[in-house]
């Protein structure tokens, strides 16, 4: 960095009363010391000139750098405008291809989460339908698709617990025993049969909702061996009959 020259000590130069041939002296050092600072001065300035010179053209590159990276920048950014606005119309162009007169839509295999759900067309677009549903829907309407040429039902063996959500004939060992309990029965308005089958003679303690509602007036007495009860639900209140007895 350049660094301005001292000030000569000009004093020491200054005329004293009675200064004869030393003041010739004296100015002739103080024309020396003249000389000598304003060449130091001289070449100060132009120290000074050239950094600051240099400061400018240091400053212009790093403008010019700065510069670049803007328009680099703005090029990227242009570039990536064009790539999504591209990708965009690809993406559009693919959901407007058609299979047949139906729309590709994002439907993916991962949609179809339940059991027995299916891909159908609705209204021309993709979606996810579940055959059950459908079915059940198609039969409490009566649509003709939807009748059964036969059908067969749920049975099993149970020792407590009747459940109607999961099957309507039931088997129960009746050499002991049993208290019975009725779970999830239709609501109202919606019917029901339910086919109990019980071996053996020991009558079981009967589900609370079925305490006064036989036919016969009162529980049965079971056969010695076999006894087939029939219980009708008809959408608002139970009836039981003893089926058969053996």
């Amino acid at each position: 960095m350049a660094t301005a020259p001292s000030v000569p000590n000009f004093p020491q130069t200054n005329f004293a009363l009675g200064d004869t041939a030393a003041a010739v002296d004296k100015q002739n050092a103080q024309n020396a010391m003249l000389v000598d600072y304003f060449g130091r001065f001289a070449a100060f300035a132009q120290q000074l000139a050239t950094e600051q010179q240099q400061t400018l053209n240091s400053a212009d590159q790093i403008l010019q750098s700065t510069n670049s990276v803007y328009q680099n920048v703005v090029q990227e950014r242009q570039a990536a405008q064009a790539a999504r606005e591209e990708a965009e119309a690809a993406r559009n162009q693919a959901q407007q291809i058609a299979v047949g007169d139906v729309n590709v839509t994002d439907l993916q295999p991962g949609a179809m989460t339940a059991a027995l759900d299916y891909v159908s067309t609705d209204g021309k677009v993709l979606t996810v339908r579940n055959f059950a549903t459908d079915f059940a829907t198609q039969l409490a309407n009566a649509n003709k698709p939807a009748k059964l040429t036969r059908y067969d039902l749920a049975a099993a063996a149970v020792t407590q617990t009747l459940d109607l959500a999961q099957r309507q004939v039931f088997r129960i060992d009746a050499s002991v025993q049993r208290t019975l309990t009725l779970a999830n029965a239709p609501g109202a308005d919606r019917a029901m049969f339910v086919v109990i089958k019980l071996t053996g003679s020991m009558s079981p303690n009967w589900p609370a909702e079925w305490q006064d509602a036989w036919i016969e007036g009162a529980e049965p007495l079971l056969g010695t061996t076999k006894t087939t009860v029939v219980g009708w639900w008809d959408g608002d209140e139970w009836e039981l009959s003893v089926r058969s007895t053996q």
